[in-house]
């Protein structure tokens, strides 16, 4: 997925983190990330170990010197509503391979990021 997007032509800097803590951390620019770019946009997995993305989804819009980031939910969990994370600015079913992932892609590029 990372090398698609770096061959997707959008023109961004890409940050990928593994874990729900790591994600808050990036956007608070906190421990390891005290350089961190701030994001253009988030594409946030519900599916995070340490916390998941619906608490991470929470946290940032609560917080007023985050809530401005755009979130794109990628969602392959059975079960989620819109009602669950209607904080989220869209919502994307995670692709089950490559070739998905980049319509995925071209979908992001044309909401304009």
């Amino acid at each position: 997925m990372v090398e698609l997007l770096n061959e997707s032509g959008l023109n961004h800097h890409l940050s990928v983190v593994s874990d729900g803590m790591s994600a808050i951390a990036f956007v608070r620019k906190l421990e390891a990330y005290t350089n961190a770019v701030p994001p253009d946009l988030m594409l946030l997995d519900l599916d995070l170990p340490l916390k998941n993305g619906l608490e991470i989804l929470e946290e940032i819009k609560a917080d007023d010197k985050l809530n401005h980031i755009p979130i794109l939910v990628l969602s392959g969990m059975e079960g989620i509503t819109a009602d669950k994370i209607a904080l989220a600015d869209g919502i994307v079913h995670k692709p089950s391979n490559l070739s998905e992932f980049s319509h995925v892609i071209k979908a992001i590029h044309q909401l304009g990021f």
